[in-house]
Order: C-alpha cells, then structure tokens, then sequence
C-alpha cells in the first residue's frame, strides 16, 4: 500500500478483514458472504478484466490456488506462503500462456527484514493493531491450547 497498490483482501476471519480495512485495503472480500466464483468476478471487474499484479495465498488450499491463477494477470506473480501437505496440480498450460511466476515461501534471513524495519522505525507502518495480547512467559503454554489464539500475534514477556 505505501508503494501505490491498491489492495484487495479475501478472507473468512471478519477480525482480519476489519483489520485490513483499518490498515488501509480498499477492497476486502469474506468469503462466507460472498461465493470465490463472484469474488473472481467482481476482482476482474476493479481491473477492467486485466487481473491483478500479485497475490499472496496463505490458505495452502489447492483449489483456491488454481482460481487464483485466474486472477492473475499476464505476467503476474502468485507468492505462495500457505503451506500444507497438499499436492497442486497446475495447468501448465496457464502458466505458459500468461507467463505466470510462482514464488513460494521459505525461511527468512536477516537481511528480508531491512525494509521492514525501515518503515517501522519511520512510522510508516503501526505494528499495535497487530498484536492481539501481551503474556507472562508461565502463561504461555495456554496459548496452544486452541487454534482461535493464533488469529494474529501474542507478544510472550520474558519478565
């Protein structure tokens, strides 16, 4: 967004859809209103059937990955950071015939972070609206106890 890209989010968790309008996306998206079928549909409409620059999957759901290559438009860039035991059977045709880029994710080095920290200690980017609570470390072990903990992030207190 602090690059000029107008955003669109896609999502079930309405928590991360509201948090994504507050920071800034000019589009969102749930899928449990909205079937992806229309979602696609009204996505090509913003782009004048054009598709979009990027997009960034994290539901590691194979079905949605290949609709999402649908979207994309020609010389587009899928990055891949939904990660799963799934296989994904691509068209590779698709892929030739739009020039398609496929990065996936992968452990981070030092220096993927520079910019990030950049635009924090520049205030560019407010990290508060990221973080969901703060815990004692001794408290930490209830924060595995359900899946509804891991909707953003837990800063764990060592002291």
């Amino acid at each position: 967004k602090l690059y000029g890209a107008y955003v669109i989010v896609v999502s079930r968790s309405k928590h991360k859809l509201n948090l994504a309008k507050s920071l800034g996306a000019d589009k969102i998206f749930s899928t449990l209103e909205i079937p992806i079928s229309n979602i696609k549909d009204e996505i090509l409409n913003i782009t004048d059937k054009l598709g979009v620059d990027l997009i960034i999957d994290t539901t590691a759901n194979p079905d949605l990955v290949i609709q999402m290559l649908d979207i994309l438009r020609p010389g587009g860039t899928l990055l891949q950071f939904g990660i799963g035991a799934n296989t994904l059977n691509v068209p590779m045709y698709l892929l030739y015939y739009k020039e398609i880029n496929i990065i996936s994710s992968r452990a981070s080095l030092p220096i993927d972070f520079i910019d990030a920290i950049k635009l924090v200690s520049q205030n560019k980017i407010y990290l508060k609206s990221l973080i969901m609570r703060s815990v004692k470390l001794e408290e930490s072990p209830k924060l595995f106890e359900s899946s509804e903990n891991f909707e953003l992030k837990t800063i764990i207190r060592i002291s």
